[in-house]
Formats: C-alpha cells, sequence, structure tokens
C-alpha cells in the first residue's frame, strides 16, 4: 500500500495513550464556554454590521444590528451605548436615556472617554424626556444626589474636555447646588464647543448666570 507523508524506512511510532473519560460537569462546562465564544463572535458581528449600517446612514438597519448584538452579548456596555445614541439621532430620548443608563451599569467607572460619554448622553436623554421620572425608576443613584453628581460631573469634563454635552451637565450639576460661577463656566464652555440651537441655549443660560451673578456681588457690596 501507498504510504503519504512517511518514508516505508522510518519506523512506526506507538499509538497515543487514549484520552481519559471526559466527566458530565466538564462536559457541560466545555459546552458553555463555548457557546459564549460563538455567542461573542457572532455578537461582534452584529455589532460591526451595525456601525457600518450607522455610518451609511441606515439608522433602522444599524438598530437592528446591534439590538441583536445586545441580546447575545448583554453585558457589554459599549453596545448599549451606540443602541443608545441611536435612539437619540431617531429621537426616541425615553429608550436612549435607558439604553445609557445599562451602558454605565456596565461600563467601568473610571473616568474614561466612553463612560464620560454616556454619563452625560444619559443626563441628556433624560432631561429631554422629563428626567425626574426617568432617573428616579432607572437612574444610578448619583444622578439623584446632588453632591455626587457633581463630583461626577468634574470627572467626566476631565476625561472628556471637549463634549459638549459634559460641560452642559458640569453646569446643571453646579447649578443644582447654587455654584452659579461654576455654572456659568460650564455653559459658557458648552457654548464654545456645539453649534447652532443648542449654543444659543447654552450661552443664553451662561447670560443668565452670569446676572445672577453681578446680582449676588451687588447684594454683598
Amino acid at each position: 500500500a501507498r504510504n503519504f507523508g512517511r518514508s516505508s524506512l522510518e519506523p512506526s511510532s506507538p499509538p497515543p495513550p487514549p484520552r481519559p473519560p471526559r466527566s458530565e460537569s466538564m462536559k457541560r462546562c466545555m459546552h458553555t464556554e463555548s457557546e459564549n465564544q460563538r455567542s461573542e463572535g457572532t455578537a461582534e458581528v452584529e455589532y460591526q454590521r451595525g456601525l457600518e449600517a450607522y455610518y451609511a446612514g441606515d439608522l433602522t438597519q444599524a438598530l437592528s444590528a446591534l439590538n441583536n448584538a445586545c441580546a447575545l452579548a448583554p453585558l457589554q456596555g459599549l453596545i448599549h451605548f451606540q443602541v443608545g445614541v441611536i435612539y437619540g439621532r431617531l429621537r426616541n430620548f425615553g429608550r436612549a436615556a435607558l439604553s445609557f443608563y445599562e451602558a454605565l451599569k456596565l461600563l467601568p467607572a473610571d473616568n474614561s472617554y466612553n463612560w464620560a460619554k454616556a454619563v452625560a448622553r444619559a443626563w441628556d436623554s433624560s432631561k429631554r424626556v422629563g428626567f425626574q421620572t426617568v432617573l428616579v425608576r432607572n437612574g444610578p443613584a448619583w444622578m439623584r444626589d446632588k453632591v455626587a453628581l457633581q463630583q461626577v460631573a468634574v470627572c467626566a469634563a476631565s476625561a472628556s474636555p471637549d463634549d459638549p454635552l459634559v460641560w452642559e451637565l458640569y453646569a446643571d450639576a453646579h447649578a443644582w447646588t447654587r455654584r452659579h460661577a461654576q455654572a456659568y463656566h460650564g455653559f459658557w464652555k458648552a457654548s464654545q464647543l456645539c453649534y447652532s440651537e443648542r449654543r444659543r441655549i447654552a450661552r443664553a443660560r451662561a447670560a443668565a448666570l452670569q446676572l445672577t451673578l453681578r446680582d449676588a456681588i451687588q447684594v454683598r457690596q
């Protein structure tokens, strides 16, 4: 018989020892790991497909693909973040806020760029739909604590200093605690970074705070 891959003069090697039988628990564990790997791989495909559709301007297709990715990898905060971005583009701010809140639960609170963006967008989306109701039902506790929110806003501004939404959050948080000088700085900074209608609103709020500060100085004098 013809022997491919081995010379007829090469001595035959002994057969490998038989594998020990796997226990049922080991089999289940290996099966679960392989299923998780397949799910994560499929989630990555859906995530990339969603991003491609988003950048192509097809928001409906992008949302469908990213929701599929969320179902396959529900613990990936960046996927929830992108879902929130699309809901915001579709002006469904309630769903956007919920997606950003979910991202905040999963993203590490390490003052990173993505964390800061999620904080700012969660706050912005909740404001647009009457944020008190959304926050009480779904938001993290620090968003209902004025001092804690102020601390988070300062961290977010240092992590993402070029995002106008972050500076609006910074200004709102300081306005809540009646720190008008810091709030004025936040709105003025936001007005320099954003455009069109949002810029006008930020400047108007900064001007109102400037009048408040001027009145406070006159009262002291």
